[in-house]
């Protein structure tokens, strides 16, 4: 319901301009071009905030077991819909028929100048995130990138303060107005959220109850919730988030496994970059931040399903797999076909053994087609 409700809200405040904005009065070419920049800068608008609010997992959450699918929408709406904001300044640019200085080149003087000033600025910020996004995605790394993204943040207030000082169907119609303030609630709900988030007051405390290393690079960390009343429950296949401290970035993990009874739960990593480095520093009695649970991988297979299983994983892509093999393989004939480069570094390959046995088959980086070895292991 609340999905539908989101929806709805969006497609409303994208098509509202077309509705909103008055016609002009005379036809001419200025006036044309200017009634379709305000149209398409109204629109523009609109998706920038949405495009920010789906990028914030309070609300994308709403959406539990669709938080892929929210991002999904996020980055399409940050790849085409950020068009709409380029063309509004390009449609104004042919109305008073200027050369794209007049897009690019600061404007200063009065209040209209300084108006168009902060316009300005967001369509700066907006387009250095579309081309690292849309164009140089690839040639970024994660971090420098996420940083990047972040100026979004600042392109709103700005493309906000550039309206009311420049935009005549603003100045002239209630209700252009009061679409407005849609953007304003819009804007101030951002903040909100992201003040939330900063003072972690969409996260729950768990303690660093254990952190061994089960495998060349692997730990398995146990976490207990600091407030069992208000602990995360996922379902098997789920997915949470980890912020290590107070002022740290905080990355998702597959739920190892979760006892509902203690409110435990446990989380499997494979040592990569600098945040997964420090998380094997994390001593029991250590403080984490979590937030979820999110995603439905495994959620199709029902847990009074007999139905037989196969799964089909590779090093530590194991994790969401783990439990279900662990604890239902007497629901269910269960079949896992593991790859890995050797068996040490195999993780838990003796639980498996130990529970599947000869429906459990090891797939090791040996000489030799691979591909072959596969396929003689999957139809043995």
């Amino acid at each position: 319901m609340i999905s539908f409700l989101l929806a709805v809200l969006f497609l409303g405040m994208l098509i509202a301009p077309a509705v909103v904005v008055p016609a002009p009065a005379t036809y001419t070419y200025q006036s044309l071009t200017l009634y379709a920049s305000a149209i398409v800068g109204y629109m523009g608008l609109s998706v920038l905030l949405w495009s920010l609010l789906l990028g914030i997992r309070s609300i994308a959450g709403f959406l539990p077991k669709k938080l892929t699918s929210a991002y999904n929408f996020h980055s399409l709406l940050g790849k085409y819909g950020t068009l709409l904001i380029f063309l509004h300044p390009i449609l104004v640019m042919m109305s008073y028929q200027k050369d794209l200085g007049f897009i690019f080149i600061p404007q200063t003087g009065d209040s209209f100048a300084r108006a168009v000033f902060f316009g300005q600025i967001a369509f700066y910020i907006c387009l250095i995130i579309w081309v690292t996004s849309a164009l140089l995605r690839e040639k970024i790394s994660w971090r420098p990138w996420k940083y990047i993204h972040f100026l979004g943040y600042l392109a709103l207030p700005f493309a906000v303060l550039h309206v009311p000082d420049t935009g005549s169907s603003y100045t002239a119609n209630i209700v252009v107005r009061s679409y407005f303030f849609l953007i304003y609630m819009g804007l101030a709900l951002v903040i909100i959220l992201r003040i939330r988030s900063a003072l972690h007051l969409n996260k729950q405390r768990y303690t660093v109850i254990g952190n061994v290393e089960v495998a060349p690079r692997v730990h398995m960390m146990t976490l207990e919730p600091h407030d069992f009343a208000f602990r995360i429950r996922p379902e098997r296949g789920q997915y949470i988030y980890l912020k290590a401290g107070v002022i740290s970035e905080d990355h998702p993990f597959s739920v190892l496994t979760y006892d509902d009874k203690t409110g435990i739960l446990s989380v499997a990593y494979k040592t990569y970059g600098r945040y997964t480095r420090a998380l094997t520093k994390k001593a029991t009695g250590d403080s984490l931040y979590v937030t979820g649970a999110f995603g439905d991988f495994t959620a199709d297979i029902a847990t009074s399903s007999q139905q037989p299983s196969i799964y089909i994983a590779g090093g530590i892509g194991i994790t969401p797999f783990a439990e279900r093999l662990l604890y239902e393989n007497d629901q269910r004939e269960q079949w896992l076909f593991y790859a890995n480069r050797d068996a040490a570094s195999a993780a838990f390959e003796t639980n498996f053994a130990t529970r599947l046995r000869e429906r459990y088959v090891p797939l090791y980086d040996q000489p030799g087609d691979k591909r072959a070895q596969f396929i003689a292991a999957l139809t043995q």
